[in-house]
């Protein structure tokens, strides 16, 4: 009986010891508002004590014939670094289109490279099918 208090013991003090460790990171929401409809239409949005922030609502629009659900939206936070960032996206029939000066963009297309495309959408005659041009 006494090995067993004694592991017990030793148990809870491991136990305490690693709570401890643990650091208390629980953060409040501020807000939250989310609406759902009986049409599909929907929003939501929230944000959170440390600055976090994000909404994003949905409809349905009817492309060819076909509903089609649009959500838009976007987030804010503070990076590590303290550089705010902030994302807004269209999503739709297209695809995902973020926008937000966090993003990375490709590089401009190098100027002979920009008119060989405009050269050959002129010439279309001038590529196979397989894409390979013809002399």
């Amino acid at each position: 009986m006494k090995k067993l208090s004694v592991l017990f013991v030793a148990f809870l003090v491991c136990h305490v010891q690693s709570a401890t460790d643990v650091p208390a990171s629980v953060v409040p929401i501020i807000s939250e508002t989310i609406a759902l409809e009986t049409d599909g239409n929907f929003h939501y949005s929230y944000e959170t004590g440390d600055g976090i922030k994000a909404h994003e609502e949905g409809n349905l629009k009817k492309v060819n014939d076909e509903l089609v659900e649009t959500v838009s939206g976007g987030w804010e936070y503070t990076a590590p670094d303290g550089k705010p960032i902030s994302i807004s996206y269209v999503a739709d029939e297209t695809g995902y289109h973020p926008t937000g000066d966090s993003i990375p963009v490709a590089p401009p297309i190098p100027e002979p490279i920009a008119k060989l495309i405009q050269y050959l959408e002129a010439h279309p005659q001038l590529q196979e099918v397989s894409g390979e041009a013809t002399s």
